[in-house]
């Protein structure tokens, strides 16, 4: 019987016991090595300097300020993109980051001496878009022929709400549902009549039209 006793203890208990340390201890090994960087509401967030909310650029340069002498960490939507020293005034400046077509969420955090991150900055919005404004142009029509009357002709068309229109270098109104009509004077003998659509992010579209014009 103490034999059998002594077989269990060593067979069953000390194992288990054992094993069971062990766990305990690498439990304690993993929690201690992937424990995250703190993060500190005292530390000041960066300021970041993105002077627009649309842009048909797809990269941009970010600057601003932090406290001096630091680390500035660029993150888009969650991923870091960037990493720039502060000078001794706390200015930063990154080079040129990519954009993903649509929207951008920027925000950065500050890093200290001591490896300590701030609580991330307000986060940006920044659309990227290579989008082209339509622009349909209802008159004149090309190789128009205009004889008479007071030297003018009607440029006419639609283009996307919210993009503006220019006839010749000239502004012209442009409804809420897009559409526009002007006037264009026009000189004797040949004429061109150029006409821009520009949309929010600055991408235009341009169309041109031959007129002739005869007094007679």
């Amino acid at each position: 019987m103490g034999v059998l006793v002594i077989y269990v203890v060593f067979a069953w208990i000390l194992p288990a016991l054992v094993g069971g340390l062990s766990g305990v201890h690498k439990t304690q090994a993993v929690t201690a090595n992937t424990k995250p960087i703190a993060e500190s509401a005292t530390l000041a967030p960066p300021v970041l300097n993105i002077p627009y909310e649309a842009t048909n650029s797809a990269t941009i340069k970010i600057s601003g300020y932090a406290i001096p002498n630091a680390k500035v960490e660029i993150y888009f939507d969650d991923d870091i993109k960037a990493s720039s020293s502060t000078d001794g005034n706390g200015n930063f400046s990154t080079d040129d980051l990519p954009l993903v077509l649509g929207v951008n969420n920027i925000y950065g955090k500050t890093i200290d001496d001591k490896g300590q991150a701030s609580l991330p900055s307000k986060s940006i919005q920044l659309t990227y878009s290579n989008d082209k404004p339509k622009l349909d142009l209802s008159s004149p029509s090309d190789n128009a022929q205009v004889k008479g009357g007071d030297k003018k002709i009607t440029v006419s068309g639609t283009t996307d709400p919210g993009s503006n229109i220019s006839v010749n270098s000239n502004t012209v109104i442009v409804g809420s549902d897009g559409t526009f009509s002007t006037d264009a004077t026009l000189n004797d003998g040949d004429n061109t009549i150029s006409v821009t659509a520009t949309n929010n992010v600055g991408n235009t579209t341009q169309i041109s039209r031959k007129v002739n014009y005869s007094a007679n």
